[in-house]
Protein backbone atom coordinates (compact mmCIF):
# COMPACT_ATOMS: atom_id res chain seq x y z
CA UNK A 1 0.00 0.00 0.00
CA UNK A 2 1.05 3.33 -1.14
CA UNK A 3 0.44 6.45 0.67
CA UNK A 4 -1.75 9.03 -1.29
CA UNK A 5 0.69 11.73 -3.12
CA UNK A 6 -1.60 14.37 -2.29
CA UNK A 7 -0.50 13.97 1.24
CA UNK A 8 2.55 16.10 1.03
CA UNK A 9 2.29 19.59 0.99
CA UNK A 10 2.38 21.99 -2.35
CA UNK A 11 2.59 18.94 -4.85
CA UNK A 12 -0.70 19.66 -5.89
CA UNK A 13 0.65 23.16 -6.64
CA UNK A 14 4.31 21.97 -7.83
CA UNK A 15 1.70 19.81 -10.32
CA UNK A 16 -0.45 22.10 -11.58
CA UNK A 17 2.97 24.94 -12.33
CA UNK A 18 4.50 22.41 -13.95
CA UNK A 19 2.21 20.86 -16.08
CA UNK A 20 1.06 24.77 -17.08
CA UNK A 21 4.93 24.64 -18.27
CA UNK A 22 4.89 21.57 -20.55
CA UNK A 23 1.73 23.05 -22.33
CA UNK A 24 3.45 26.92 -22.56
CA UNK A 25 6.38 24.93 -24.01
CA UNK A 26 8.91 26.06 -20.98
CA UNK A 27 12.51 24.84 -21.20
CA UNK A 28 12.49 22.50 -17.90
CA UNK A 29 15.69 21.05 -16.26
CA UNK A 30 15.62 18.66 -13.24
CA UNK A 31 18.39 19.87 -11.31
CA UNK A 32 19.54 16.79 -9.06
CA UNK A 33 22.52 14.63 -7.25
CA UNK A 34 25.49 12.63 -7.51
CA UNK A 35 24.19 9.64 -5.33
CA UNK A 36 21.72 6.86 -6.07
CA UNK A 37 19.03 8.29 -4.23
CA UNK A 38 19.57 11.79 -6.76
CA UNK A 39 20.59 9.77 -9.45
CA UNK A 40 18.03 7.69 -9.68
CA UNK A 41 14.82 10.78 -8.97
CA UNK A 42 16.75 12.61 -12.07
CA UNK A 43 16.44 9.48 -14.02
CA UNK A 44 12.79 8.96 -12.78
CA UNK A 45 11.25 12.60 -13.76
CA UNK A 46 13.28 12.71 -16.73
CA UNK A 47 11.89 9.59 -18.22
CA UNK A 48 8.58 10.63 -17.00
CA UNK A 49 9.17 14.24 -18.88
CA UNK A 50 10.70 12.85 -22.34
CA UNK A 51 7.93 10.49 -21.86
CA UNK A 52 5.42 13.46 -22.31
CA UNK A 53 8.02 14.87 -25.23
CA UNK A 54 8.89 18.10 -22.78
CA UNK A 55 11.98 19.83 -24.01
CA UNK A 56 14.19 18.76 -20.74
CA UNK A 57 17.09 18.28 -19.54
CA UNK A 58 19.21 16.63 -16.28
CA UNK A 59 21.64 18.57 -14.36
CA UNK A 60 23.46 16.89 -12.08
CA UNK A 61 26.29 18.80 -9.76
CA UNK A 62 30.05 17.26 -9.93
CA UNK A 63 30.80 16.50 -6.41
CA UNK A 64 34.11 17.49 -6.40
CA UNK A 65 34.14 20.97 -8.33
CA UNK A 66 30.57 22.49 -7.29
CA UNK A 67 29.59 19.97 -4.45
CA UNK A 68 25.91 19.48 -2.82
CA UNK A 69 22.90 21.07 -4.26
CA UNK A 70 22.51 24.02 -6.50
CA UNK A 71 24.90 26.46 -7.28
CA UNK A 72 24.95 29.65 -9.35
CA UNK A 73 27.66 29.09 -11.96
CA UNK A 74 25.04 25.89 -12.64
CA UNK A 75 21.81 28.08 -12.42
CA UNK A 76 24.14 30.45 -15.23
CA UNK A 77 24.81 27.73 -17.35
CA UNK A 78 20.90 26.61 -17.28
CA UNK A 79 19.78 30.15 -17.94
CA UNK A 80 22.10 30.21 -21.04
CA UNK A 81 20.38 27.36 -22.44
CA UNK A 82 16.79 28.82 -22.24
CA UNK A 83 16.11 26.53 -19.27
CA UNK A 84 12.50 28.77 -17.72
CA UNK A 85 12.12 25.89 -14.91
CA UNK A 86 14.04 24.21 -13.01
CA UNK A 87 12.86 20.73 -10.92
CA UNK A 88 15.12 19.97 -7.79
CA UNK A 89 15.12 16.34 -6.80
CA UNK A 90 16.64 15.05 -3.34
CA UNK A 91 18.37 18.53 -3.03
CA UNK A 92 17.08 22.17 -2.86
CA UNK A 93 15.50 22.50 0.42
CA UNK A 94 18.41 24.24 1.73
CA UNK A 95 18.89 26.26 -1.35
CA UNK A 96 17.29 30.16 -0.49
CA UNK A 97 20.30 31.84 -1.89
CA UNK A 98 20.51 29.76 -5.17
CA UNK A 99 16.63 30.10 -5.81
CA UNK A 100 17.13 33.84 -5.16
CA UNK A 101 19.07 34.22 -7.71
CA UNK A 102 17.49 32.44 -10.33
CA UNK A 103 14.38 34.05 -9.73
CA UNK A 104 16.52 37.25 -10.61
CA UNK A 105 17.32 35.66 -13.56
CA UNK A 106 13.43 34.57 -14.57
CA UNK A 107 13.97 31.64 -13.61
CA UNK A 108 11.50 28.99 -11.80
CA UNK A 109 11.57 26.44 -9.26
CA UNK A 110 9.74 24.03 -8.08
CA UNK A 111 12.08 22.05 -4.85
CA UNK A 112 11.43 18.21 -4.10
CA UNK A 113 13.47 16.91 -1.40
CA UNK A 114 13.52 14.87 1.67
CA UNK A 115 16.50 16.20 3.66
CA UNK A 116 15.84 18.44 6.80
CA UNK A 117 14.43 22.02 6.53
CA UNK A 118 16.39 25.16 7.31
CA UNK A 119 14.45 27.77 9.14
CA UNK A 120 13.80 30.08 6.10
CA UNK A 121 12.43 27.91 3.13
CA UNK A 122 13.51 29.02 -0.14
CA UNK A 123 11.21 31.06 -2.20
CA UNK A 124 10.25 28.63 -5.06
CA UNK A 125 7.22 28.42 -6.67
CA UNK A 126 6.33 25.01 -4.42
CA UNK A 127 8.38 23.36 -2.49
CA UNK A 128 7.75 19.39 -1.30
CA UNK A 129 9.24 17.93 1.63
CA UNK A 130 7.80 15.52 3.73
CA UNK A 131 9.77 17.62 6.97
CA UNK A 132 8.10 20.31 6.05
CA UNK A 133 6.96 21.94 9.81
CA UNK A 134 3.36 22.55 7.46
CA UNK A 135 3.47 19.03 5.54
CA UNK A 136 0.68 16.78 6.68
CA UNK A 137 2.11 13.29 5.15
CA UNK A 138 1.50 10.10 8.06
CA UNK A 139 4.93 8.89 6.48
CA UNK A 140 7.85 11.04 6.69
CA UNK A 141 10.71 8.68 6.22
CA UNK A 142 10.43 8.53 2.05
CA UNK A 143 14.09 8.88 -0.25
CA UNK A 144 14.43 12.08 -2.21
CA UNK A 145 13.33 9.49 -5.33
CA UNK A 146 9.67 8.53 -3.90
CA UNK A 147 9.74 12.86 -3.36
CA UNK A 148 9.83 13.08 -7.33
CA UNK A 149 7.91 10.02 -8.26
CA UNK A 150 4.71 11.27 -5.95
CA UNK A 151 5.37 14.51 -8.20
CA UNK A 152 5.40 12.31 -11.07
CA UNK A 153 1.85 10.74 -10.27
CA UNK A 154 0.53 13.88 -9.59
CA UNK A 155 1.79 15.51 -12.66
CA UNK A 156 -0.22 12.43 -14.58
CA UNK A 157 -3.12 12.28 -11.81
CA UNK A 158 -2.35 8.38 -11.32
CA UNK A 159 -2.66 6.83 -8.10
CA UNK A 160 1.00 5.32 -7.29
CA UNK A 161 0.01 1.76 -7.73
CA UNK A 162 -0.75 2.58 -11.36
CA UNK A 163 2.74 4.35 -11.68
CA UNK A 164 4.61 2.08 -9.83
CA UNK A 165 5.15 -0.95 -12.59
CA UNK A 166 7.19 1.31 -14.46
CA UNK A 167 9.70 2.66 -11.47
CA UNK A 168 9.59 -0.22 -9.37
CA UNK A 169 13.14 -1.17 -9.57
CA UNK A 170 15.43 1.90 -9.69
CA UNK A 171 12.98 3.35 -6.74
CA UNK A 172 13.69 -0.31 -4.46
CA UNK A 173 17.74 0.41 -5.15
CA UNK A 174 17.10 4.45 -4.05
CA UNK A 175 15.48 3.75 -1.24
CA UNK A 176 17.84 1.26 0.07
CA UNK A 177 20.66 3.33 -1.34
CA UNK A 178 19.93 5.81 1.35
CA UNK A 179 19.06 3.36 3.68
CA UNK A 180 15.65 4.38 4.17
CA UNK A 181 13.44 1.90 7.23
CA UNK A 182 11.92 -0.71 4.98
CA UNK A 183 8.60 -0.62 6.80
CA UNK A 184 5.66 1.18 5.81
CA UNK A 185 5.49 2.15 1.70
CA UNK A 186 8.83 1.49 1.37
CA UNK A 187 8.60 -2.07 2.20
CA UNK A 188 5.94 -2.42 -0.43
CA UNK A 189 8.29 -0.37 -3.34
CA UNK A 190 11.30 -3.22 -2.39
CA UNK A 191 8.73 -5.99 -2.54
CA UNK A 192 7.66 -4.33 -5.93
CA UNK A 193 10.84 -3.38 -7.16
CA UNK A 194 12.95 -6.92 -6.25
CA UNK A 195 9.91 -8.60 -8.63
CA UNK A 196 10.14 -6.22 -11.31
CA UNK A 197 14.04 -6.89 -11.11
CA UNK A 198 13.63 -10.94 -11.40
CA UNK A 199 10.84 -10.43 -14.22
CA UNK A 200 11.86 -7.21 -16.37
CA UNK A 201 14.27 -5.19 -15.28
CA UNK A 202 15.17 -1.55 -16.20
CA UNK A 203 18.33 -2.01 -18.86
CA UNK A 204 20.78 -0.35 -17.01
CA UNK A 205 19.91 -2.11 -13.76
CA UNK A 206 20.39 -5.43 -15.84
CA UNK A 207 23.78 -4.06 -16.93
CA UNK A 208 24.82 -3.69 -13.82
CA UNK A 209 23.63 -6.90 -12.69
CA UNK A 210 25.74 -8.64 -15.27
CA UNK A 211 28.52 -6.84 -14.77
CA UNK A 212 28.85 -7.75 -10.67
CA UNK A 213 27.51 -11.24 -11.41
CA UNK A 214 24.61 -11.48 -9.67
CA UNK A 215 21.58 -14.22 -10.83
CA UNK A 216 19.04 -11.35 -11.20
CA UNK A 217 15.91 -14.33 -10.39
CA UNK A 218 17.70 -14.59 -7.42
CA UNK A 219 17.85 -10.59 -6.19
CA UNK A 220 16.94 -9.20 -2.84
CA UNK A 221 17.63 -6.10 -0.84
CA UNK A 222 20.91 -7.52 0.69
CA UNK A 223 22.14 -7.63 -3.08
CA UNK A 224 21.00 -4.40 -4.42
CA UNK A 225 22.46 -2.86 -1.15
CA UNK A 226 26.26 -4.28 -1.99
CA UNK A 227 25.89 -5.00 -5.64
CA UNK A 228 23.76 -2.53 -7.28
CA UNK A 229 23.94 0.42 -5.30
CA UNK A 230 27.75 1.36 -4.72
CA UNK A 231 28.70 1.13 -8.63
CA UNK A 232 25.29 3.65 -9.21
CA UNK A 233 27.24 5.61 -6.46
CA UNK A 234 31.00 4.65 -7.59
CA UNK A 235 29.93 6.92 -10.84
CA UNK A 236 29.15 10.05 -8.99
CA UNK A 237 31.91 9.28 -6.29
CA UNK A 238 35.22 8.56 -8.67
CA UNK A 239 34.02 10.35 -12.15
CA UNK A 240 31.08 11.90 -13.05
CA UNK A 241 27.41 10.85 -11.89
CA UNK A 242 25.96 11.64 -15.57
CA UNK A 243 26.81 8.17 -16.58
CA UNK A 244 25.26 6.46 -13.81
CA UNK A 245 22.10 8.82 -15.18
CA UNK A 246 22.63 7.56 -18.61
CA UNK A 247 22.92 3.94 -17.76
CA UNK A 248 19.72 4.44 -16.09
CA UNK A 249 17.82 5.62 -18.96
CA UNK A 250 19.86 3.52 -21.67
CA UNK A 251 17.09 0.98 -23.73
CA UNK A 252 19.91 -0.74 -25.17
CA UNK A 253 21.16 -3.52 -23.68
CA UNK A 254 24.57 -2.98 -25.76
CA UNK A 255 24.92 0.44 -25.05
CA UNK A 256 24.43 0.17 -21.45
CA UNK A 257 27.42 -2.49 -20.93
CA UNK A 258 29.19 -0.22 -22.77
CA UNK A 259 28.45 2.35 -19.75
CA UNK A 260 28.39 0.05 -17.01
CA UNK A 261 31.85 -1.27 -17.33
CA UNK A 262 33.64 1.99 -16.61
CA UNK A 263 31.38 2.04 -13.91
CA UNK A 264 32.49 -1.31 -12.58
CA UNK A 265 36.49 0.01 -12.85
CA UNK A 266 35.25 2.90 -10.88
CA UNK A 267 33.81 0.79 -8.07
CA UNK A 268 37.02 -1.01 -7.92
CA UNK A 269 38.92 2.11 -7.34
CA UNK A 270 36.72 3.43 -5.30
CA UNK A 271 37.50 0.44 -2.52
CA UNK A 272 41.00 0.93 -2.96
CA UNK A 273 41.14 4.61 -2.31
CA UNK A 274 38.33 3.85 0.67
CA UNK A 275 41.00 1.79 2.31
CA UNK A 276 43.81 4.29 2.14
CA UNK A 277 42.27 6.90 3.69
CA UNK A 278 40.35 5.00 6.07
CA UNK A 279 44.03 3.57 6.77
CA UNK A 280 45.64 7.01 7.26
CA UNK A 281 42.39 8.62 9.18
CA UNK A 282 42.83 5.50 11.84
CA UNK A 283 46.00 6.80 12.39
CA UNK A 284 45.69 9.66 12.95
CA UNK A 285 42.66 8.89 15.43
CA UNK A 286 44.88 6.77 17.07
CA UNK A 287 47.74 8.96 17.64
CA UNK A 288 45.74 12.30 18.68
CA UNK A 289 43.35 9.51 20.92
CA UNK A 290 40.44 11.17 18.95
CA UNK A 291 38.62 7.85 19.80
CA UNK A 292 37.72 9.25 23.04
CA UNK A 293 35.84 12.37 21.89
CA UNK A 294 32.50 13.06 22.25
CA UNK A 295 32.22 13.12 18.41
CA UNK A 296 35.36 12.02 15.91
CA UNK A 297 36.37 14.65 13.65
CA UNK A 298 39.30 13.76 11.78
CA UNK A 299 40.81 16.12 8.97
CA UNK A 300 43.08 15.08 6.16
CA UNK A 301 44.87 17.12 3.07
CA UNK A 302 43.44 15.76 -0.26
CA UNK A 303 41.28 13.36 0.77
CA UNK A 304 39.12 12.15 -2.34
CA UNK A 305 35.68 13.78 -1.31
CA UNK A 306 33.92 10.51 -3.00
CA UNK A 307 34.57 8.77 -0.70
CA UNK A 308 34.38 10.65 2.86
CA UNK A 309 30.64 9.62 3.84
CA UNK A 310 31.84 6.05 3.37
CA UNK A 311 34.95 6.29 5.81
CA UNK A 312 32.87 8.39 8.17
CA UNK A 313 30.49 4.92 8.31
CA UNK A 314 33.45 2.62 8.73
CA UNK A 315 35.08 4.82 11.39
CA UNK A 316 31.60 5.14 13.37
CA UNK A 317 30.62 1.85 13.33
CA UNK A 318 34.35 1.28 14.69
CA UNK A 319 34.40 3.20 17.45
CA UNK A 320 30.89 3.85 18.09
CA UNK A 321 30.80 7.36 17.81
CA UNK A 322 29.44 10.46 15.63
CA UNK A 323 32.04 11.00 12.87
CA UNK A 324 32.70 13.90 10.59
CA UNK A 325 35.76 13.16 7.96
CA UNK A 326 36.87 16.46 6.25
CA UNK A 327 39.06 17.18 3.47
CA UNK A 328 41.14 19.76 3.09
CA UNK A 329 42.28 22.08 0.10
CA UNK A 330 43.00 25.78 -0.50
CA UNK A 331 41.55 26.64 3.18
CA UNK A 332 38.19 24.90 2.70
CA UNK A 333 37.13 21.62 4.19
CA UNK A 334 34.92 19.35 2.70
CA UNK A 335 33.27 16.33 4.55
CA UNK A 336 30.32 14.25 5.26
CA UNK A 337 29.65 12.90 8.54
CA UNK A 338 27.65 9.70 10.04
CA UNK A 339 25.47 9.63 13.15
CA UNK A 340 23.40 6.80 14.75
CA UNK A 341 20.22 7.21 17.02
CA UNK A 342 20.27 9.40 19.79
CA UNK A 343 22.88 11.86 18.39
CA UNK A 344 21.15 14.04 15.53
CA UNK A 345 23.72 15.31 13.48
CA UNK A 346 22.00 17.79 11.15
CA UNK A 347 21.13 19.68 14.16
CA UNK A 348 24.95 19.62 15.41
CA UNK A 349 26.21 21.17 12.46
CA UNK A 350 23.41 23.80 12.34
CA UNK A 351 24.64 24.97 15.77
CA UNK A 352 27.46 25.70 13.91
CA UNK A 353 26.65 27.06 10.70
CA UNK A 354 28.37 30.30 11.19
CA UNK A 355 31.72 28.73 10.36
CA UNK A 356 29.92 26.83 7.72
CA UNK A 357 29.55 27.84 3.63
CA UNK A 358 27.28 24.66 3.16
CA UNK A 359 25.17 22.05 4.58
CA UNK A 360 22.68 19.61 4.59
CA UNK A 361 21.72 16.40 5.70
CA UNK A 362 19.69 14.43 8.25
CA UNK A 363 20.04 12.87 11.59
CA UNK A 364 22.05 10.57 10.72
CA UNK A 365 23.98 11.66 7.55
CA UNK A 366 25.22 15.20 6.43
Amino acid sequence: ILCDPYELADIKIAAQYINTAICNNVKIAVFGDYDCDGVVATALLYDYLKGRNVDVIAYIPDRVDEGYGMNCAAIDKLASQGVGLIITVDNGISCEQEIAYANSLGIHTVVTDHHLPPEILPDAVAVVDPHKIDCPSTFKEICGAEVAFKLVCALDDKEPEQMLGRYADILAVATIGDVMPLVNENRSIVKAGIAKIKHSPNVGIASILNMAGIDRTDIDAAKISFGIVPRINAAGRMGSAYRAFELLICNNAIEALKIANPIDDDNVRRQQIEKDILKSAVKIIEENQYQYNRVIVVSGEGWHFGVLGIVASRICEKYGKPTLVLSSEDGISHGSGRSFAGFHLYDAINACSDILVKYGGHDLAA
